[in-house]
């Protein structure tokens, strides 16, 4: 959040007015820190491009990928090393 991020439209903006509402604050409250909330808005999905998954040895596997700026790589290896559990759509 913060003042000089994009606005949503639609269901977004919704649920983020109701989460501002919820915490007892306005959007206008941003203003009042610019400094500490000026307020970016990141890609809810990001795709790498070019992935690239190779066994380079015995328990190794190198990643290869570009990702948007914004996007940590760190957060996308998290999702390749969770357990099976962590897919419902395979239960």
């Amino acid at each position: 959040f913060g003042g000089k991020m994009k606005q949503p439209t639609g269901a977004p903006a919704e649920w983020e007015g109701e989460i501002l509402r919820e915490a007892g604050l306005s959007p206008e409250v941003w203003d009042k820190f610019p400094q500490l909330t000026s307020g970016t808005r990141r890609a809810y999905l990001i795709r790498p491009e070019g992935l690239i998954v190779e066994e380079e040895g015995p328990g190794t596997i190198c990643f290869r990928f570009t990702l948007p700026s914004g996007a940590y790589a760190t957060t996308l290896l998290r999702e390749f090393q969770k357990g099976e559990e962590a897919a419902p759509s395979e239960k």
